[in-house]
Parts: structure tokens; C-alpha cells; sequence
């Protein structure tokens, strides 16, 4: 499956005239949050202007104060900038070409404007995939029903602002595990007449606790008490001070 891209503006041009006041609006409406996200101090008067923008894209109907929202959400986004949240600069600036593809109107200027406002979304961290989405959920509603440059576009056209199928989840077989490695060790134990058989059976136990780990270190899995009292041969009792 090929990645997913921003539709450029050629395509854009391709949508009837309220389809592509449309697409920028719904494009300054993914950005609006990451305005917020990426500068929660913002200035209440620079965050109700970018909302304004937003509000007045979305509502093509709506003529009123369009050059003010415009201006305001441009002057709100060159703010941002100089405070260093460029995501809140970019998604501004998304609001502010939602308004000015309003303002375009049926002139060839609403597809830079909306193509501006894809870009201005991405920047600002609004994903590839959601806003290729949306755009071909215009498309094929243009296309089906036949849209000409007086057609109105519901808000339905393109579904929930979080519409996006979840990423499959490639889960990979686990490898067979390997079978256990076969290994030989033979160790004699001697003790003399004289030795406490408790002390040799701690030593003993010693002695299992660090061979057990020195099987994990070099096999991966260690080794059980009662194999390691079937490989363990206690040799005869030698009288003190050595012997044969």
C-alpha cells in the first residue's frame, strides 16, 4: 500500500467551488487543537481569533467579518512564531487560509488557499493520512452526486474528526524454540572420615547453585535437583590426610 500524500493543488482545483472552501476548512479544523496543545498560554484574544477562523471557514454562508478573522488568525499565528510554538504557528496559519479559500470564493485562488491550509495542518502535526482522507471523501461525494459550483457540502461528507483505520498489527510467529543441548559432566566428590556429613552437604548444595547458574549462563536453562544428584558420584570414604 503506497504511503499516503496531501492532494496538490491541481486536484484540489478538480473540486466544484464550495468543495474546495470545504476541504480548507475541514483542514483549519484538524489544526484548531494543536493551536492550543502547542501553546496553552496563548493569549485568550489569539485563540478566539484562530476558533473565529475556523467558525467562518466552516460556514460559507456566513459573510460577515470574514477579512477580520482572517487578519486576526494570521496575526495570531505570526505571534506564535516569534514565542518559538511553531506547531501553533502552523495550525494559525491553517485557520487563516481556511478563510482566505472563503474569500476566494469561485476564483481560481480557493485551491492555493485550501492547498496552503493541507499544508499549513501537516506542519502543524496533523497526520498525512487523515487529511488524504478527508479530500477523497470529497472527491467521491463530488464525483457520485454530481456537485457543480453551487452544491452545498454537508459536514457529514466527511465523517469524524478522528477517522482513521487503525494500523495493522503485524504479529509475527515466535521462532521454535530451540531443544534443550544435551551435556555430560561428571563430578567425584570425596570426603574424609573425619568430615561433617553436614558440611558436605551444604557444600553440595553450593555446589549445585553454581553449577545450575553456570548451565543457565552457557545453555539458557539451568538444571534440576534431582539431575544434579544423578550426575553427582560420591566416591569412598579415604582416611584423614589422604590416601588412595
Amino acid at each position: 500500500m503506497s504511503e499516503p500524500k496531501l492532494p496538490t493543488q491541481e486536484e484540489i482545483a478538480k473540486l466544484p467551488r464550495w468543495a474546495r472552501v470545504a476541504f480548507a476548512a475541514r483542514c483549519a479544523r484538524r489544526a484548531l487543537p494543536l493551536f492550543k496543545q502547542h501553546w496553552p498560554a496563548a493569549p485568550d484574544d489569539h485563540l478566539q481569533a484562530v476558533e473565529r477562523a475556523v467558525s467562518v471557514a466552516e460556514a460559507p454562508a456566513v459573510r460577515s467579518d470574514v477579512n477580520a478573522a482572517t487578519n486576526t488568525a494570521a496575526l495570531a499565528g505570526i505571534a506564535a512564531k516569534d514565542c518559538g510554538a511553531l506547531a501553533a504557528y502552523y495550525s494559525a496559519y491553517a485557520a487563516a487560509y481556511g478563510t482566505y479559500a472563503l474569500i476566494a470564493g469561485g476564483n481560481f485562488g480557493a485551491d492555493r488557499a485550501a492547498s496552503r491550509a493541507a499544508n499549513r495542518s501537516a506542519a502543524a502535526g496533523v497526520p498525512i493520512a487523515l487529511l488524504s482522507r478527508d479530500f477523497q471523501n470529497l472527491l467521491d461525494a463530488a464525483t457520485r452526486g454530481k456537485w457543480d459550483d453551487t452544491t452545498p457540502v454537508p459536514p457529514s461528507v466527511f465523517g469524524p474528526l478522528d477517522e482513521l483505520e487503525p494500523t495493522p498489527v503485524v504479529v509475527e510467529a515466535p521462532a521454535e524454540a530451540e531443544p534443550p543441548k544435551k551435556f555430560k559432566i561428571v563430578i567425584e566428590a570425596y570426603a574424609t572420615t573425619q568430615t561433617d556429613p553436614d558440611e558436605t552437604g551444604r557444600q553440595l548444595v553450593q555446589l549445585y547453585h553454581h553449577l545450575d547458574e553456570y548451565c543457565r549462563l552457557k545453555y539458557g536453562h539451568g538444571i534440576t535437583l534431582k539431575e544434579f544428584e544423578q550426575r553427582i558420584k560420591i566416591g569412598a570414604m579415604v582416611p584423614a590426610g589422604g590416601g588412595q
